[in-house]
């Protein structure tokens, strides 16, 4: 489930409550959209704020701040099949174009106002409980920052892991890189030069994850 948090409120992001449809919001020259439906409070907050997980994904190559806002999409309305998940839709009809092309016409539509990625305790080699053979690991490690791509190229460096690979080279191995994606688009940028890290130094920092990412087997059509 996907939450924002308002003062003690929580709300859930895949029903409309209180009203009874989702928001639209538009999107000119969208890679996939030209219109979303969302919940009503993405467009009351005055900062939105992704709060992540430091992991690698089988389909994106990573999920930090940008990836995590997928989840801003309701699975009653996107998803196809009838399924109880969302991923089928955004995955398809091009695994290759279709996660990276969702991010960016997200945070083109919400623009993250402060990233926050959690890897104190996280996982490897796997996105998720549900993928076999995933190991729980302890790198020690936040990231923060008011710089969405910024942050996530930041972790990249923290889970050594080149920001700059480029498809089909891990861990973009089924996917344009998103990062690479962004800073194309003017989100930000990531290139280590332009971004200024306080805090510990990021090569004392770096906890190496041991991602297995496969290329995945398309179905035919």
């Amino acid at each position: 489930m996907y939450y924002i948090i308002s003062g003690a409120e929580m709300i859930d992001l895949n029903a409309p409550d209180p009203d009874e449809e989702f928001q639209e919001a538009v999107l000119e020259d969208g890679l996939i959209y030209t219109k979303v439906k969302v919940h009503k409070s993405l467009f009351e907050t005055n900062c939105l704020v992704s709060a992540a997980k430091l992991k690698c994904h089988s389909s994106a190559g990573i999920s930090l701040s940008l990836k995590n806002f997928i989840g801003l999409l309701p699975v009653s309305i996107y998803r196809l099949s009838g399924t109880s998940a969302r991923a089928e839709y955004v995955h398809a009809p091009d695994p290759i174009t279709q996660i990276p092309y969702n991010i960016i016409d997200l945070a083109r539509l919400f623009p993250i106002d402060f990233a926050f990625i959690d890897g104190i305790r996280a996982i490897d080699k796997g996105e998720g409980p549900w993928v076999n053979g995933i190991s729980f690991v302890q790198p020690g490690l936040l990231v923060a920052s008011v710089e969405a791509i910024a942050a996530d190229t930041i972790c990249c460096q923290g889970m050594s892991i080149d920001p700059k690979a480029l498809y089909p080279t891990s861990p973009f191995v089924n996917c344009y890189n998103h990062l690479t994606m962004a800073t194309e688009y003017g989100l930000g940028s990531k290139n280590l030069e332009d971004i200024q890290v306080l805090g510990n130094d990021i090569d004392d920092a770096v906890y190496p994850y041991h991602y297995r990412i496969r290329k995945l087997q398309l179905k035919s059509s």
